[in-house]
Protein backbone atom coordinates (compact mmCIF):
# COMPACT_ATOMS: atom_id res chain seq x y z
CA UNK A 1 0.00 0.00 0.00
CA UNK A 2 0.88 3.60 -0.85
CA UNK A 3 1.60 5.68 2.26
CA UNK A 4 0.31 8.69 0.85
CA UNK A 5 -2.39 7.00 0.72
CA UNK A 6 -4.72 7.24 3.71
CA UNK A 7 -6.55 4.54 5.19
CA UNK A 8 -9.89 4.42 7.14
CA UNK A 9 -10.13 2.89 10.41
CA UNK A 10 -12.71 0.07 10.87
CA UNK A 11 -16.04 1.26 12.68
CA UNK A 12 -15.92 -0.55 16.36
CA UNK A 13 -17.90 1.86 18.20
CA UNK A 14 -21.40 0.70 18.55
CA UNK A 15 -22.80 4.38 19.12
CA UNK A 16 -20.98 5.54 15.62
CA UNK A 17 -22.78 1.99 14.15
CA UNK A 18 -26.25 1.98 14.98
CA UNK A 19 -25.89 6.08 14.25
CA UNK A 20 -25.10 4.81 10.45
CA UNK A 21 -27.55 2.15 10.83
CA UNK A 22 -30.73 4.38 12.04
CA UNK A 23 -32.90 6.37 8.95
CA UNK A 24 -32.60 9.88 9.55
CA UNK A 25 -35.45 10.51 11.85
CA UNK A 26 -38.52 12.61 10.26
CA UNK A 27 -40.43 14.75 12.22
CA UNK A 28 -44.40 14.50 11.58
CA UNK A 29 -46.37 17.44 12.21
CA UNK A 30 -49.56 16.56 14.47
CA UNK A 31 -52.18 18.15 13.78
CA UNK A 32 -56.12 18.57 15.25
CA UNK A 33 -58.35 19.61 12.43
CA UNK A 34 -61.69 21.26 13.29
CA UNK A 35 -64.62 22.05 11.23
CA UNK A 36 -67.92 22.41 11.83
CA UNK A 37 -69.40 20.83 8.37
CA UNK A 38 -68.37 17.01 8.35
CA UNK A 39 -68.06 17.66 4.20
CA UNK A 40 -65.36 20.38 4.60
CA UNK A 41 -63.76 18.44 6.89
CA UNK A 42 -63.15 15.03 5.48
CA UNK A 43 -61.40 17.09 1.76
CA UNK A 44 -59.39 19.07 4.06
CA UNK A 45 -58.63 15.55 5.89
CA UNK A 46 -57.75 14.30 2.73
CA UNK A 47 -54.99 16.92 1.76
CA UNK A 48 -53.42 16.74 4.89
CA UNK A 49 -53.06 13.08 4.90
CA UNK A 50 -51.65 13.18 1.50
CA UNK A 51 -48.40 15.37 2.31
CA UNK A 52 -46.05 13.86 3.73
CA UNK A 53 -44.86 14.46 7.09
CA UNK A 54 -48.45 15.71 8.30
CA UNK A 55 -50.85 13.42 10.42
CA UNK A 56 -54.16 14.06 11.85
CA UNK A 57 -54.34 12.77 14.95
CA UNK A 58 -57.92 14.59 16.10
CA UNK A 59 -60.89 15.80 14.21
CA UNK A 60 -63.61 18.37 15.86
CA UNK A 61 -66.94 20.38 15.18
CA UNK A 62 -66.77 22.80 18.12
CA UNK A 63 -64.58 24.62 20.26
CA UNK A 64 -65.25 22.17 23.09
CA UNK A 65 -64.65 19.01 21.05
CA UNK A 66 -61.11 20.80 19.78
CA UNK A 67 -60.09 21.94 23.32
CA UNK A 68 -60.59 18.81 24.82
CA UNK A 69 -58.77 17.00 21.95
CA UNK A 70 -55.92 19.96 22.21
CA UNK A 71 -56.13 19.07 26.21
CA UNK A 72 -55.86 15.43 25.44
CA UNK A 73 -53.19 14.86 22.56
CA UNK A 74 -51.41 18.29 22.31
CA UNK A 75 -50.96 18.63 18.72
CA UNK A 76 -48.23 21.00 17.19
CA UNK A 77 -50.87 22.69 14.84
CA UNK A 78 -54.65 23.39 14.81
CA UNK A 79 -56.56 23.87 11.45
CA UNK A 80 -58.88 25.91 12.58
CA UNK A 81 -62.47 27.16 10.61
CA UNK A 82 -62.64 31.12 11.89
CA UNK A 83 -66.33 30.95 11.99
CA UNK A 84 -66.17 27.66 14.53
CA UNK A 85 -69.39 27.13 16.82
CA UNK A 86 -68.95 26.68 20.24
CA UNK A 87 -68.19 30.64 21.44
CA UNK A 88 -65.40 33.18 21.08
CA UNK A 89 -62.78 31.86 18.39
CA UNK A 90 -60.66 34.98 19.09
CA UNK A 91 -60.36 34.08 22.55
CA UNK A 92 -60.03 30.26 21.59
CA UNK A 93 -56.73 31.37 19.59
CA UNK A 94 -55.43 33.89 22.43
CA UNK A 95 -55.52 31.18 24.90
CA UNK A 96 -54.26 27.94 22.37
CA UNK A 97 -51.12 30.32 21.26
CA UNK A 98 -50.49 31.61 25.29
CA UNK A 99 -47.85 29.72 27.41
CA UNK A 100 -47.88 27.03 28.54
CA UNK A 101 -49.68 25.52 25.51
CA UNK A 102 -47.99 27.50 22.46
CA UNK A 103 -50.22 25.83 19.62
CA UNK A 104 -49.44 26.75 16.62
CA UNK A 105 -52.97 27.17 14.54
CA UNK A 106 -53.35 27.76 11.07
CA UNK A 107 -57.18 29.65 10.56
CA UNK A 108 -59.36 28.68 7.77
CA UNK A 109 -61.88 30.95 6.14
CA UNK A 110 -63.94 31.52 3.13
CA UNK A 111 -64.36 35.33 3.39
CA UNK A 112 -61.64 36.79 0.93
CA UNK A 113 -61.57 39.94 3.76
CA UNK A 114 -58.57 41.28 4.49
CA UNK A 115 -60.07 42.80 8.03
CA UNK A 116 -60.60 39.27 8.49
CA UNK A 117 -57.41 38.00 7.93
CA UNK A 118 -55.68 40.73 9.16
CA UNK A 119 -57.39 40.40 12.69
CA UNK A 120 -56.87 36.71 12.49
CA UNK A 121 -53.29 37.08 12.55
CA UNK A 122 -53.31 39.87 15.07
CA UNK A 123 -54.81 38.05 17.43
CA UNK A 124 -52.87 34.37 17.05
CA UNK A 125 -53.03 32.75 14.14
CA UNK A 126 -50.16 31.46 12.27
CA UNK A 127 -51.29 30.82 8.93
CA UNK A 128 -54.70 31.32 6.87
CA UNK A 129 -55.87 29.86 4.06
CA UNK A 130 -58.61 30.57 1.89
CA UNK A 131 -60.66 27.02 2.39
CA UNK A 132 -61.20 27.09 -1.55
CA UNK A 133 -57.41 26.60 -1.80
CA UNK A 134 -56.66 24.46 0.73
CA UNK A 135 -55.77 21.56 -1.93
CA UNK A 136 -52.95 23.52 -2.96
CA UNK A 137 -51.98 25.77 0.50
CA UNK A 138 -53.32 23.87 3.44
CA UNK A 139 -50.32 21.50 3.58
CA UNK A 140 -47.89 24.13 2.63
CA UNK A 141 -49.53 26.52 5.67
CA UNK A 142 -49.48 23.39 8.08
CA UNK A 143 -45.58 23.28 7.62
CA UNK A 144 -44.39 27.16 7.62
CA UNK A 145 -46.77 26.99 10.77
CA UNK A 146 -45.08 24.46 12.78
CA UNK A 147 -41.89 26.17 11.59
CA UNK A 148 -43.31 29.36 13.43
CA UNK A 149 -43.35 31.11 9.82
CA UNK A 150 -46.18 33.06 8.48
CA UNK A 151 -47.65 31.81 5.73
CA UNK A 152 -51.24 33.97 4.10
CA UNK A 153 -53.25 32.59 1.47
CA UNK A 154 -51.63 33.96 -1.70
CA UNK A 155 -55.37 35.64 -2.81
CA UNK A 156 -55.39 37.46 0.46
CA UNK A 157 -53.26 40.64 1.12
CA UNK A 158 -53.29 41.40 4.55
CA UNK A 159 -51.31 45.22 6.30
Amino acid sequence: MDPATPTLAPLTDPVTILRLAEPEAVHVVRVALAEEHPSMRRSLRRVLEAAPGIQVVAEACDLAELDDAMRRLAPDVVVLDLRLHGGSVVEFIRAATAPPRATRIVGTTLSRNSIVAAEALRVGVEAIVLKDLADDELAQAVEAAALGERYVSSRLRCA
